[in-house]
């Protein structure tokens, strides 16, 4: 989505481009550096302005959660040119089997733990996304509303609010790259036509829910049936069936 609706926007090539990176360390508050998991960064081709990155992205587990609220926080005061921030936040649980109780026959789940490392599935995979509010700031403890959203994949509640606002980040991205460009031809004496830029339609290529199919794929992955499977090709199959000893003996010849 981000490089369809960010770094392949029309826009004029011989002012500047743009790039989805990966794992690029970004300045944070305390002067020190935070590594988003995927970040959109503008830099113009003669180096003035001074490049801009309208959107980051963090991936975590449920665990992770606060802590990732609390870099795209650093990472939005230090960079005032994000305005639309994302965590995809991974929500795993134990995988677990019924244990059969021999006093009353109840079953109980159990935790998977094999050799102390105990086994984990996905549950859900939640999506947050926050924008700048009218004030210009970019705040990740926002109730849900006009500059944060959430929803919860696979669900049915939540996802057209969160297509919604991404759509309004997109095209507020798309606006701050109009200024961008409009900064670097302010001096030229003939500067590129920024129409096709300024006319674009912002639109989301799939919808979010399409993605529901595989995490409800990654889901039976690691599910217990998962790990079922495991235990018994690479496990079972390497135990040697027992034989009856009469059986293996070869027997004396009668004379």
């Amino acid at each position: 989505m981000l490089e369809k609706e960010g770094a392949n926007l029309p826009f004029p090539p011989e002012l500047a481009h743009g790039q989805v990176h990966y794992n690029r360390g970004l300045k944070a508050d305390d002067n020190t550096s935070i590594i988003p998991d995927l970040s959109f960064v503008f830099v113009a081709n003669n180096d003035s302005p001074d490049p801009i990155c309208p959107v980051i992205c963090q991936i975590t587990f449920n665990t992770g959660f606060e802590a990732a609220q609390k870099e795209v926080q650093s990472l939005a005061k230090a960079n005032p040119s994000i305005i639309m921030a994302i965590i995809v936040a991974i929500h795993e649980v134990p995988a677990s089997y019924h244990s059969t109780s021999s006093f009353n026959n109840t079953f109980t789940p159990e935790p998977l733990t094999t050799g102390g490392h105990t086994w984990y599935s996905i549950k859900t995979v939640s999506y947050h996304i926050w924008l700048k509010d009218f004030d210009g700031q970019l705040n990740v403890d926002a109730d849900a509303g006009d500059h944060y959203a959430s929803y919860i994949s696979p669900g049915n509640e939540g996802c057209e609010k969160v297509e919604a606002l991404f759509v309004l980040g997109l095209t507020e991205v798309k606006k701050s790259i109009v200024s961008f460009c409009k900064a670097i031809i302010c001096e030229m004496d003939s500067p590129p036509d920024l129409t096709p830029l300024i006319s674009h339609k912002t639109a989301l290529p799939i919808s979010m829910k399409s993605f529901d199919g595989d995490i409800l794929r990654g889901i039976k992955l690691t599910g217990y049936y998962r790990y079922d499977s495991w235990f018994t090709k690479e496990f079972h199959k390497g135990k040697c069936h027992h034989v009856e000893e009469e059986q293996t003996m070869r027997r004396p010849r009668r004379v």
